[in-house]
C-alpha cells in the first residue's frame, strides 16, 4: 500500500514513479472530475534520480489571477451543496472571495492539490458541519490542514450541535471543540445567522490584514493568522491557536475550565513539588471527569495520558511542578491546564490526520511547510518520528528536512531514523540527512552504505553522504570503494 501512496507523492511532485510502483491509486472523488491524471501515461524513470529529486524543493507554481487567493476556504460535504452556495454568494456580495470546490477548477488540474492549496492560501475557514460532512474523510482532513497551517476556524452548523456532536468520532469532534459555531438552522434564520457570521468574518479579515502589515520584513512566515512565539525550543511549549487568559476570579465563582495552572496545583497537591503520574491523572480525570467524558470518550483517555507525559517530560513515573507549570506556559505566560491540554490534543490528532499516508491534503502540507511552518508543527512532525506507523515516520523525516530543521533535538530524533526496522523509514532518514547536510550522521551513514542489506537505503545512504561531501567523506568512501574493488578481483580469482 505504502508503494501506491509514494507513486502518489512522486507525480504530485512532479516525479514520474519509479519502474516497481505500479500504477498511482486515484481516490473515487478524484476520479469523478475532468481531466484527472493517469499514472500509466507518465514514462518511468530511473528510481535513484526520484529519489535524489525527494530531497529538493519544488519551486512554486505560477499561479494565474483565476487561482489566486481567496478570504474564505469553504469546506463541506456536497450533500449540503444548495446551502453552501447560498453561502457562498452571500459573502461575495458583500466583498469577501470565497474558494469552494466548485470553482477554480478546469480540466487537467489536480484536485486534491488544489483544494490543500486553496486552505493554505486562505485567510479564513468555514466548515459546513453537518450529518454528512462529519462522515467526510476529506472534510476532516481539510479541517485538519486548515488547524495546522494556522487558520481561524469558523464551524457553521446546519444541525443542532447537541445533535451533531454525539455522532462525531472523537477526531472530529476533538478538533471542533473550543470553537465559536455560528448555527444555520431553525429556530434561526439564514439571514439572522448570516448578518453574524459575516460580522466575525469581516473583523477577522481586517485584523489579519493589519497583523501582515505590522510584520516584520524577513521575519519568520507562520501563514496569515500566526501563532504566538517564534523561538524554536528544545521542549515543545504551548502554542495556542487563539488568545486565552487565565482566570483570575476567587475560587467560588472560578470556572474549573479557566482555571490557572498554580491554582490547579495547589489545590490538587499543595506543598508537593512533585508527583506520582497516577495521582495527577487521577486528580485531572475527577476534576475534568464530565468534560473529558464528552470531548475524548473512554477510549481516548490512555491516549491522553500518553502524550501529556510526553510532552510534560515524566519520568520514572513521577511529575515535578516545574515540568507541569512549563507545560502551561508560553512568552513568559501561563495558560489554564485544560485548555494547553486540549490543544496539545488537537494538534497531534491534526498533524497525524494531515500527515498520514490516507490523507487528501497530505502532499499540499508538505509543498507549503514553509509557509505553515511554526515552533508547533516542527515539534509536532518530530513526534510523529515515533509513531505507531511506519508511513507516518518516513513523511515526517521528509517532511522535517525540507524545512530545513536541524537543531540538536530534531537531529537527534532523526538519527534514530537511520536505524529504524522498516527499510522505507532508514530510506526517508537518509535523504533527510543529506538534505540537511549533518555531518555527525557520517558514520552511520557509512555503516548503511556498506552494510544494510535494501539496495535503496544503501543507494539513498550513498546520495546523502556525496550531499554531505567533505575530504573524510570522500576518502571514507574511496577506501571502501577501493576495497571492494580488491575483494570483488580475489573472489573472481578463486
Amino acid at each position: 500500500m505504502f508503494r501506491k501512496y509514494r507513486d502518489d507523492w512522486c507525480i504530485q511532485h512532479g516525479l514520474a514513479p519509479p519502474p516497481d510502483l505500479g500504477d498511482m491509486y486515484l481516490p473515487d472523488r478524484q476520479r469523478t472530475l475532468p481531466g484527472a491524471r493517469d499514472a500509466r501515461n507518465i514514462p518511468n524513470v530511473n528510481l535513484r534520480a526520484s529519489r535524489a529529486n525527494l530531497a529538493t524543493v519544488k519551486p512554486p507554481l505560477k499561479r494565474s489571477p483565476r487561482d489566486a487567493a481567496r478570504d474564505v476556504m469553504i469546506s463541506y460535504s456536497h450533500a449540503d451543496k444548495e446551502m453552501m452556495a447560498r453561502l457562498r454568494d452571500g459573502l461575495e456580495r458583500h466583498g469577501i472571495s470565497v474558494w469552494v470546490d466548485t470553482v477554480g477548477l478546469s480540466p487537467g488540474v489536480n484536485f486534491l492539490s488544489t483544494i490543500g492549496q486553496a486552505i493554505v492560501d486562505a485567510k479564513l475557514f468555514i466548515s459546513m458541519v453537518s450529518r454528512s460532512s462529519i462522515k467526510s474523510k476529506f472534510c476532516q482532513d481539510e479541517l485538519a490542514l486548515a488547524y495546522v497551517s494556522s487558520k481561524p476556524i469558523f464551524p457553521v452548523a446546519l444541525e443542532d450541535k447537541s445533535v451533531l456532536f454525539p455522532l462525531m468520532g472523537t477526531d472530529i469532534r476533538l478538533q471542533l471543540a473550543g470553537f465559536k459555531w455560528t448555527p444555520f438552522h431553525a429556530p434561526y434564520t439564514f439571514d439572522d445567522s448570516f448578518r453574524h457570521l459575516l460580522i466575525i468574518l469581516q473583523d477577522e479579515k481586517n485584523n489579519i490584514i493589519n497583523r501582515s502589515r505590522q510584520q516584520a520584513p524577513g521575519s519568520l512566515s507562520l501563514g496569515e493568522h500566526a501563532r504566538p512565539g517564534s523561538v524554536q525550543s528544545k521542549r515543545r511549549k504551548f502554542y495556542p491557536v487563539r488568545p486565552v487568559t487565565v482566570n483570575t476570579e476567587p475560587p467560588e465563582v472560578n470556572n474549573k475550565l479557566g482555571q490557572g495552572p498554580e491554582r490547579f496545583w495547589s489545590e490538587n497537591f499543595g506543598q508537593d513539588r512533585q508527583v506520582t503520574w497516577n495521582r495527577f491523572w487521577t486528580a485531572v480525570c475527577e476534576l475534568y471527569r464530565e468534560e473529558m467524558q464528552e470531548l475524548y470518550g473512554n477510549d481516548r483517555l490512555d491516549w491522553l495520558s500518553q502524550i501529556l507525559q510526553r510532552e510534560m517530560c515524566v519520568t520514572e513515573d513521577t511529575l515535578s511542578e516545574a515540568n507541569f507549570l512549563e507545560f502551561c506556559t508560553q512568552d513568559g505566560e501561563y495558560y489554564p491546564f485544560w485548555v494547553c491540554m486540549e490543544e496539545q490534543a488537537k494538534e497531534t490528532v491534526a498533524m497525524k490526520e494531515v500527515f498520514n499516508m490516507e490523507s487528501s491534503v497530505r502532499v499540499e502540507a508538505i509543498e507549503n511547510l514553509s509557509k505553515i511552518k511554526s515552533p508547533a508543527v516542527v515539534d509536532a512532525l518530530t513526534d510523529l518520528l515515533a509513531d505507531d506507523s511506519a508511513d507516518i515516520r518516513a513523511v515526517a523525516a521528509i517532511s522535517l528536512a525540507r524545512l530545513d530543521s536541524n537543531d540538536d533535538l530534531v537531529v537527534d530524533k532523526l538519527r534514530l531514523t537511520l536505524r529504524d526496522p522498516d527499510r522505507l523509514v532508514r530510506e526517508a532518514g537518509c535523504i533527510a540527512m543529506g538534505k540537511l547536510k549533518i555531518k555527525s550522521a557520517v558514520k552511520e551513514l557509512l555503516h548503511i552504505w556498506r552494510n544494510d542489506v535494501i539496495a535503496d537505503v544503501r543507494a539513498s545512504a550513498e546520495l546523502a553522504l556525496h550531499q554531505i561531501g567533505g575530504p573524510d567523506v570522500d576518502r571514507e568512501m574511496k577506501v571502501t570503494k577501493v576495497l571492494g574493488e580488491e575483494i570483488r578481483m580475489l573472489t573472481n580469482r578463486f
